[in-house]
C-alpha cells in the first residue's frame, strides 16, 4: 500500500485515477500522466503511516495476481506503443506457463495461473480492450 498527497488542481488536470483500474497499477499510472506534463514525483519511505485494513499482498494470491496482471496489461495498452504491449504479453504468457508446469500438484493455483494466461492470450489474438473487457472482478 502506499500513501499519496497531491495537490487538487495536479490530480484533476491528469484526470485523477483511470477508474478502469479495479485495483493495483492505478498509482503509478497517475505518476506516470503527472511525469508526461514534465512535472515529478517524490518517493518518500517512512513507516509514520499505518494502515489498519486487512492486508492481501501474497504473491500466491489468486485475486492479487488476477488483478495485478489485469492493471498492467491496461497500463501498457493506456500508455504505451501497442508492440511493447505485445511483448508484455507475450513474455507474461511465457512466464505464466512455465509457472504451469511447476504448479502441477495443486489444481486452484493452476486455475488461477490459467485464467492470467488467459489474460495475455486475449491481448495475442487483438482483443487487449482490458478497460472494457475486463471491466468488472474476475
Amino acid at each position: 500500500g502506499a500513501f499519496l498527497m497531491i495537490r487538487a488542481e495536479l490530480f484533476s488536470s491528469v484526470g485523477g485515477f483511470d477508474e478502469r483500474y479495479f485495483m493495483y497499477l492505478e498509482d503509478a499510472d497517475l505518476g506516470y500522466q503527472v511525469r508526461k506534463r514534465g512535472l515529478r514525483s517524490v518517493l518518500m519511505e517512512t513507516d509514520s503511516v499505518v494502515h489498519l485494513g486487512r492486508h492481501y499482498e501474497e504473491s500466491d494470491n489468486p485475486f492479487v495476481m488476477y488483478n495485478m496482471n489485469k492493471g498492467q496489461i491496461l497500463f501498457y495498452e493506456k500508455n504505451f506503443a501497442k508492440w511493447s504491449l505485445y511483448c508484455l504479453a507475450f513474455l507474461g504468457f511465457l512466464a505464466y506457463s512455465v509457472r504451469l508446469l511447476f504448479a502441477r500438484n495443486n489444481k486452484n493455483n493452476r486455475d488461477e495461473i490459467r485464467a492470467v494466461m488467459g489474460l495475455y492470450a486475449q491481448v495475442l489474438a487483438g482483443n487487449p480492450k482490458v478497460g472494457k473487457a475486463f471491466a468488472g472482478n474476475k
